[in-house]
Formats: C-alpha cells, sequence, structure tokens
C-alpha cells in the first residue's frame, strides 16, 4: 500500500531579503503528532520556500497539504492551495495558525475568511496538533472530500462554499506536552539547518496571567511544560547542527518566569 503523502508548509516570501526566517517548529510539531498518532502509512514534507512547495506539488500531488496562516502569508498561501486544487481536485486543503481561536470562531467569521480563501477546505483553530490529526483520520478513513466538509469535526471548521460551514467543538488543550515528538529530535526539521534560519525552541505553553490585548492563554487554563531533559536535549542536538545562523528564539510567553528556565540559559552558554 502507498503511503499517504501530506505536504506542510510554514510559507515566506522569499524574494525579500529583510525577514529574519525561522525553523518551521510550528508545522513540526504538528508533522511529529499526526505522525506518532496515523502511523508509518503516512510521510509528511515540511517547506518554508514556495517555489519548493509548488514544485513538489506538481510533481508528487500530496493528498493533503496544510499551510499556517499569518496576516503576512494569506494571500501566498491562497495562490498554493489554488495550485495544489488544480494540480488535484480531491487533494485536502487545511489551513490553521491564530486567526481563529474559540473566543472568535463563529460562522460570520468563518465565512468571511473563507470568502477571500476558496480552495481552503477546513482551518484548525487552536492548538493545532490534535485537531489536524483528527481531521486526517477522519479523511483518511473512507470520507471522500465533500463528505468530509460537511462533518463536525472538533477542532476544525469545514468550507461549504455557499452552504456556509461546519465549526466542530473546541478540544481541550494538551496536558502532557511531551507526547508531542520532539521535530527537533526526531529529524523532521533536520533539512533546514543547511539554511540560515533561526531555530525555535518551546519550553511550555499557556500563560498564567490573561491581559485583554493578548490570545496566549485561550483555550488553557494553567501553564503546561516540556520535560526539562527535552529541552536540555533539544538545545544540544541544535547547537551541534545549527551553523548558519547566530539567534536562538524561545517561543514562551514569559521566558524567565520558571526557576529551570536559568538551566536552559546555562545550556546555551555552555554550548
Amino acid at each position: 500500500m502507498n503511503k499517504r503523502k501530506i505536504f506542510l508548509g510554514d510559507l515566506v516570501h522569499d524574494w525579500e531579503k529583510i525577514s529574519v526566517w525561522t525553523l518551521p517548529l510550528n508545522i513540526g510539531f504538528i508533522a511529529s503528532y499526526a505522525q506518532k498518532i496515523l502511523g508509518p502509512d503516512v510521510e509528511f514534507s515540511l517547506f518554508k520556500r514556495p517555489a519548493q512547495m509548488i514544485d513538489a506539488i506538481i510533481k508528487e500531488k500530496p493528498d493533503v497539504v496544510g499551510l499556517s496562516y499569518y496576516v503576512w502569508n494569506e494571500n501566498l498561501n491562497a495562490r498554493i492551495f489554488g495550485i495544489a486544487k488544480g494540480t488535484n481536485p480531491s487533494v485536502l486543503t487545511i489551513g490553521g495558525g491564530p486567526h481563529f481561536t474559540n473566543l472568535n470562531i463563529n460562522q460570520n467569521g468563518a465565512q468571511e475568511f473563507f470568502g477571500g480563501q476558496q480552495h481552503c477546505d477546513a482551518y484548525v483553530f487552536n492548538q493545532g496538533e490534535q485537531g489536524f490529526a483528527g481531521a486526517l483520520k477522519i479523511f483518511f478513513d473512507g470520507h471522500d472530500l465533500e463528505r468530509f466538509k460537511y462533518a463536525a469535526i472538533p477542532g476544525l471548521i469545514t468550507n461549504l462554499a455557499g452552504d456556509g460551514n461546519h465549526v466542530g467543538a473546541p478540544l481541550d488543550a494538551l496536558v502532557d506536552l511531551d507526547g508531542i515528538p520532539s521535530p527537533y529530535l526526531n529529524g523532521m526539521l533536520d533539512p533546514f539547518f543547511s539554511e540560515p534560519m533561526s531555530p525555535l525552541i518551546e519550553t511550555n505553553r499557556s500563560c498564567p496571567y490573561r491581559c485583554t490585548f493578548c490570545a496566549w492563554g485561550i483555550g488553557t487554563t494553567k501553564l503546561f511544560r516540556f520535560s526539562d531533559q527535552r529541552i536540555l536535549d533539544e538545545i544540544d542536538y541544535i547547537c551541534q547542527r545549527c551553523t548558519k545562523a547566530v539567534s536562538l528564539f524561545f517561543c514562551d510567553a514569559n521566558y524567565g518566569i520558571l526557576d529551570r528556565d536559568e538551566s536552559f540559559a546555562r545550556r546555551l552558554h555552555d554550548n
């Protein structure tokens, strides 16, 4: 049996030379968790550069294309999804990112988004790992694309074109963060070390504060942590392989809020 091909992109406008590009840790988490849930029958390819992803889509015709959405790449993503659908109309196209949370997800917002993203079949809101893996499982378990869109899938909004949208129930946040295999330690992010991209590390999720101007803690009840040893191992792994970048970013709401954060800084210094 042929493996299902899943392409994930955290795309940048690589024609300009101003921005600081980062390793795609976000889609690395998504791919690592989904690989764990779905097993060896699926294979993932990760992309940062649009042209590379377009060439691969045309050549390999993947079963699923997923893209991370931010304000700077919405038009780019729309173009990639259009190419994917033009190459294979039955491909499942899924977006994700901070555009939607369980606090602002509604029919009006979904209709406005999909109005400009006609080739996007669904969007994962809140944390992406469980929603994306669940969507793949339903899609691969026998739902064709149209049946998939009409299913009420937890953690997803599906695009029904002129018939509105289905909004699934919110999923609880992951409590055991080590249940997401590290995309560094499993090698998924290795290809990106050959480029001048700054690595990212996430040591915890959520935030103990609930500032009205910030969405960081939405959908969670407390601060959840990746284990100390995992973070130390990731720091060592990155420092041994990253030769094209001079910066590393911690993706925490409040780095330094925990006593253990000092040990991470010390490990970086020692490397």
